[in-house]
């Protein structure tokens, strides 16, 4: 007997009768693919704005946006980093919200953190993606922390060679007073026997 896995999704619609079961997934198709859009054209959008910001004069871009489109600069910077950000990949990406392209988009993002998401080993939640970051910084600062750790390791294992090496020099120093100090004894004795 074959055992079905149902998602979650299927479970919740599965509540409902079918006309509105239908309805639903129906909807659900279509928000996807507006998200999709959506996606699409944000990227769009901020190809543009890159482009139209390279090319007018300094200072008027922005004049420029307020005018034409009343949007902010914030507004248009998400734009311009979802593009700068995904516009040469083939990303799987674009299905997600706005909201979450724009933080994955963010200079604070790293790559990594992009990356499992697109191979979905973090979920794309600003929740998920914050803890990754969060977690990443710990990481990094731990690494870094390490680094100096290992510096000032190296540095006393330095100084003990260096004070070894002293010690070494005073050691013949003194073996070689000792030799003479013997030798001279040894012939004063020798001296006084002859």
């Amino acid at each position: 007997m074959k055992v079905a896995i149902w998602t979650e999704e299927q479970i919740l619609l599965e509540q409902y009768a079918e006309g509105t079961r239908t309805f639903v997934q129906q909807k659900t198709d279509e928000t996807h693919l507006l998200l999709k859009r959506t996606a699409e054209n944000i990227l769009a959008i901020g190809l543009i704005l890159q482009a139209v910001k390279e090319r007018l004069p300094h200072g008027q871009f922005l004049p420029w946006l307020q005018t034409e489109f009343a949007i902010s600069r914030m507004t248009a910077n998400h734009f311009m980093q979802v593009a700068e950000k995904f516009a040469d990949k083939c990303t799987t990406l674009l299905h997600l919200p706005a909201t979450i392209l724009y933080e994955l988009a963010s200079p604070s993002t790293n790559e990594r953190i992009i990356e499992r998401v697109e191979r979905g080993q973090i979920a794309p939640t600003m929740d998920a993606i914050k803890e990754a970051k969060a977690a990443l910084k710990l990481a990094q600062e731990a690494e870094q922390q390490a680094q100096v750790t290992a510096k000032a390791t190296q540095q006393r294992l330095l100084q003990v060679q260096q004070d070894n090496t002293h010690l070494l020099r005073q050691m013949t120093q003194l073996q070689d007073q000792l030799t003479a100090v013997w030798y001279f004894s040894y012939h004063e004795k020798l001296v006084a026997i002859l």
